[in-house]
């Protein structure tokens, strides 16, 4: 029998296990990121919800929106991890970012797993179309 942590997600046939703690809060971080609220059955306030902010202006309020919408998720549902800095990347600040235009926002996640006191980042690419995980 397998051991581990929690269910690896995306589930498939093999059933993959998270086997580190960091591996886990990775997951939960990054599920809480990509879900809007409602989506989740019994906790309809989980989640981001970066969808909703795909059509806002990209000003520096929008961007605040975000970071703040970010750090009260992950202090609500990933307890185990502390949100040190939110950074946005887009086409205003820096053209050469490959593969983006003006409409086009990358946000980079930077966060603490206090428990094996190491930093990680999660990067995320957001289009009009799609958001995508970049790890």
């Amino acid at each position: 029998m397998a051991i581990g942590i929690s269910i690896k997600l995306p589930l498939n046939k093999s059933f993959n296990l998270n086997k580190t703690s960091a591996a886990k809060i990775t997951q939960n971080l990054k599920m809480v990121l990509l879900t809007s609220p409602g989506e989740r059955v019994a906790l309809p306030n989980f989640g981001v919800g970066l969808r909703r902010f795909l059509f806002e202006q990209l000003i520096p309020q929008t961007l605040t929106n975000i970071k703040s919408r970010i750090e009260q998720q992950a202090k609500r549902y990933v307890p185990d991890a502390t949100i040190e800095d939110v950074i946005f990347n887009s086409y205003l600040n820096n053209s050469s970012l490959v593969g983006m235009d003006e409409n086009s926002l990358q946000i980079s996640v930077i966060y603490r797993v206090p428990t094996i006191n190491r930093s990680m980042v999660l990067n995320l690419a957001a289009t009009p179309d799609n958001i995508t995980m970049l790890d």
